[in-house]
Parts: C-alpha cells; sequence; structure tokens
C-alpha cells in the first residue's frame, strides 16, 4: 500500500520543506521507497535534492505537455537510495491561473497522475506544498491519505494559522467527497529555551490530544547548515540531534499508518 502524506500549512517558515526531506531520507533508510513531490514553486525541496537543479522533466511538465507526460518520465532518482524526486520549476507558479478555470482538471490533475502504475512501487509519496491553501495545496488534499501540518511554536499566531489550515482541509474533504486517513500535528521550529514556545506546544497538546506527534523537531543549527548546503540533515552530520529528531519522526510514522 502507498501512502501519500501532504505536508500543508497556510504559512511559510513552518518546517514543512525541512520535514519532507529529511523524513524522506528518514525512511529511505529503514529501507522504504520514497517520492518526494516538490509542489512549490520556489522549488526548495528540489534544490535540495538536486544540486544543480532539474534538467529533465518536472512537474511543469507533467501538466503542461501535449500529449500529456507519464508520471514515469519526469521522476529522477536522488543520491540517496530508495528515495526519487518529482522535481518541480519556477514556470509552475503561472500555471495556476489556467488550471483553476477548470476546477474539475485542475484540482483533481495530481491525483489523476498518480495513479499511474509507477506510483505504486513507493511506500511513501510525500507532498511538499506550497505556503498557501491555493490550487497546488488543494491538489495535495485531494490526492492525499494523511495530512501533516507543521507548526512551529514561536509565534503567537501560530494556532490561528494552523486552525485556518484545518477548517481548509474539513471543507476540502466535504466539497470534494474525499476521504482523509489522518490529519496530524507536527510541532517544529521549537525553541525550548523560550516561553512562548513551552506555552505554545503545551496548548497545542491541549486542544489537540492524540491528533499531534509525539515527536517534536526544534530548531536545529545543525539542520539549517545541512540546507544552506543543500543536503539533508542526516547526510550532512549523520549522528547529530538534529538527524535523530528525523529518524524519530520516522519510526512514528511507520506505526501511525501501520
Amino acid at each position: 500500500m502507498t501512502h501519500i502524506i501532504a505536508f500543508v500549512n497556510n504559512k511559510g517558515g513552518v518546517g514543512k520543506t525541512t520535514s519532507v526531506v529529511n523524513l524522506g531520507h528518514a525512511l529511505a533508510l529503514r529501507k522504504k521507497k520514497v517520492l518526494v513531490v516538490d509542489m512549490d514553486s520556489q522549488c526548495n525541496a528540489t534544490s535540495i535534492f538536486l544540486k544543480d537543479g532539474a534538467t529533465g522533466n518536472t512537474l511543469y511538465e507533467l501538466y503542461n505537455e501535449t500529449p500529456p507526460l507519464n508520471v514515469a518520465s519526469c521522476i529522477c532518482p536522488t543520491d540517496y537510495e530508495n528515495l526519487w524526486l518529482l522535481p518541480n520549476a519556477l514556470e509552475t507558479a503561472n500555471m495556476e491561473s489556467t488550471l483553476i478555470t477548470a476546477p474539475d482538471k485542475g484540482y483533481f490533475l495530481l491525483r489523476e497522475k498518480l495513479k499511474d502504475s509507477t506510483c505504486a512501487q513507493f511506500d511513501y509519496i510525500l507532498l511538499d506544498c506550497p505556503p498557501n491553501l491555493g490550487l497546488f495545496a488543494v491538489q495535495a488534499m485531494v490526492t492525499a491519505s494523511s495530512i501533516v501540518i507543521p507548526i512551529e511554536c514561536g509565534s503567537r499566531f501560530a494556532i490561528d494559522g494552523m486552525k485556518n489550515t484545518m477548517n481548509a482541509i474539513h471543507a476540502v474533504q466535504q466539497h470534494f467527497d474525499v476521504s482523509i486517513r489522518s490529519v496530524r500535528l507536527l510541532i517544529s521550529r521549537v525553541d525550548k529555551r523560550t516561553r512562548i514556545s513551552r506555552v505554545t506546544t503545551q496548548q497545542i497538546r491541549t486542544l489537540f490530544g492524540d491528533d499531534v506527534f509525539d515527536t517534536v523537531v526544534p530548531i536545529n543549527t545543525t539542520v539549517q547548515q545541512a540546507e544552506l548546503l543543500r543536503q539533508t540533515v542526516i547526510d550532512y552530520a549523520p549522528e547529530s540531534n538534529g538527524a535523530q529528531y528525523f529518524h524519530v519522526l520516522a519510526g512514528e510514522i511507520e506505526r501511525s499508518l501501520a
């Protein structure tokens, strides 16, 4: 069974791409076949896995070419065993207004593309969404069997933003009549030294209980250094605390979806 997990939040800087690329690598090291789909035209996941940029077909070509491309022609290997990427390109941002004029085709396009038999080989497909709730994020929610909402604990607006995202997910479920197996919150970018992080963490756990992952991903210098070098933290510093957080999260993801 292929688990399709969308990482969604109506806010930037909450750790979506950080979570996707490092969790993807951690799952791959557990002998799982993983596909990362870069849904964000900022291409941050693409820049980490393809340091020289995408040179072949990307999400843009998958959506735009005539006759339509097979998804297999857009998936490329990364430097990491068991981990593949469907890259994105800056030009994809210009497609949203065109796709949204044909809602049925636009909203369900990703789901239809991932029905290809090529995708059945993957244990996990991780969808890295843009920092908004526009067309591409809705495509991901319509396609996903599970949703993860990374939430930053360093801001007093974090819970309000997360509630907006939860409302959007429920609206998508109702409007498109899709079944999402689970929606869970990942507390990320936690600075345990600050009172606001501690208070926000407690508030989230009180409000959402079992819908919150036990694993917490603190702010970590090693993770930031790895991103600057366009690497996963597991590759950059495999013994670091930053790497261990994602190994633990991978284990929790596996158990929760078993």
